[in-house]
């Protein structure tokens, strides 16, 4: 087991990247496909747990491909919620895409799944939290169409309405430091001032045609709290081999898990939720799909009558051109001329670019995360055993990667990665 020495020690892994310090209308196309009943009973578990495999396993690619020197957190969730939103507007090779890389061609279907999940996850009341904590998890959708110069199709409009609970806004996109500010607003209400902002003026323009946003916010206490020392400092491993004093927090853990490429914990929130430490067996750099997350996060528990773990507390930001990864991953014909959004409207559009901010704030107390994922579309035709007993220590004292993950709709929330914790955005 790989360690911050050469003892047998085991460490999870954390996605995330740091900051800069490096360290309505026409309803002329064809109608949308009425939503599937709510207790319509799923007919081949083997191929939706496929199609989850097929989504993370892009998603992931994602994440490699968007990961930087510094600390890279990304949500998939609300990634593919705005996707969800393109491709129920979209049709030909440009849904054909969406539906591959969501490894779904009914993503209204996961909607349905996780707005029966949120009912259990949201409890907003800070009497059910603790230590400062509340137990709150949110999704939320919108859009602002520029009517100038995008019809928006009433069957659309109310299919996103009724089955994403999007809501949409018509401002004078003439007034691009005015449409800016409504985004951010929205932005900033929905992640409780997690991410103030992701647009600015310059990102709009007279042929925008339209802005779809989608954002997750999570926050809860631990089921247990962690031990913290402010003044007991150990060593953290850099990627370059360097060594930096921070204070650690340690805890037991609820379940270890290890496959041939890393060693993982879990510790488990208060919602049900859990978080996955990833330490990598080989030290130095390394990716996500190096390590075989899916088949890891799937893995029995191994045994052990011991679980001791420790973690740095974490506190950063990212921002990813969502349009560069996504096209790495397959999903380039949206972002081109030939894009063919005619469920979304008849007018040509295509998507101009595509951004994604996280932030994450996790302690011994608890963890806050949002993310808000943006995609701004233009009209194209204007112009992305007990004596002996077996002790296990995963202790992210080098750099580490992390999973927040629903086990009961195995789903993955955030992906993190940590190659410097003190750097904070």
């Amino acid at each position: 087991m790989a360690g911050a020495s050469s003892q047998s020690e085991k460490v999870p892994v954390v996605m995330l990247k740091s900051g800069s310090d490096g360290t309505a209308a026409d309803s002329g196309a064809d109608s949308i496909q009425d939503a599937p009943e709510e207790d319509e009973e799923d007919e081949n578990d083997e191929r939706e747990e496929y199609k989850d495999l097929i989504n993370l396993r892009n998603s992931i690619k994602y994440f490699d491909s968007a990961a930087g020197d510094g600390n890279t957190m990304m949500s998939p969730l609300s990634l593919n919620y705005a996707l969800g939103l393109l491709g129920a507007g979209a049709r030909g090779e440009t849904k054909k895409e969406i539906d591959a890389y969501l490894g779904t061609d009914d993503f209204l279907r996961e909607t349905i799944a996780f707005r029966k999940r949120f009912s259990e996850l949201n409890y907003a009341d800070s009497s059910e939290g603790r230590n400062g904590y509340e137990q709150v998890f949110k999704i939320a959708n919108s859009l602002w169409i520029n009517s100038r110069v995008c019809s928006l199709n009433k069957d659309y409009a109310g299919h996103v309405s009724t089955m994403y609970g999007a809501v949409i806004n018509s401002p004078d996109f003439s007034d691009h430091t005015g449409v800016a500010a409504l985004v951010n607003n929205w932005c900033n209400e929905k992640t409780r001032g997690l991410i103030p902002s992701v647009i600015t003026a310059d990102n709009v323009s007279d042929d925008s045609a339209a802005i779809l946003a989608n954002s997750v916010y999570f926050e809860s206490p631990w089921c247990e709290s962690w031990d913290f020392n402010e003044n007991q400092k150990e060593h953290f491993r850099l990627p370059d081999g360097k060594s930096m004093e921070l204070a650690y927090m340690n805890t037991n853990g609820s379940c270890y898990l290890a496959n041939d490429k890393a060693d993982a914990f879990t510790c488990d929130y208060m919602d049900g939720l859990e978080f996955i430490g990833i330490l990598p067996k080989k030290e130095g750099e390394f990716t996500l799909e190096e390590l075989d997350i899916p088949e890891l996060i799937h893995s029995s528990p191994k045994e052990c009558d011991k679980l001791l773990v420790k973690m740095p507390r974490l506190n950063f930001s990212t921002e990813i051109d969502a349009k560069a990864a996504l096209k790495k991953s397959g999903v380039r014909t949206m972002f081109t001329q030939k894009a063919d959004f005619s469920y979304f409207s008849n007018d040509p559009l295509s998507v101009s670019d595509a951004i994604q901010k996280t932030k994450l704030e996790l302690d011994e107390n608890g963890t806050k995360a949002a993310a808000v994922t943006v995609m701004m579309m233009k009209n194209t035709s204007l112009s992305p055993e007990e004596m002996n007993p077996t002790i296990v220590r995963v202790y992210l004292t080098r750099p580490f990667a992390f999973v927040i993950y629903d086990p009961q709709l195995d789903e993955v929330i955030f992906l993190g990665k940590v190659n410097d914790p003190s750097s904070a955005g």
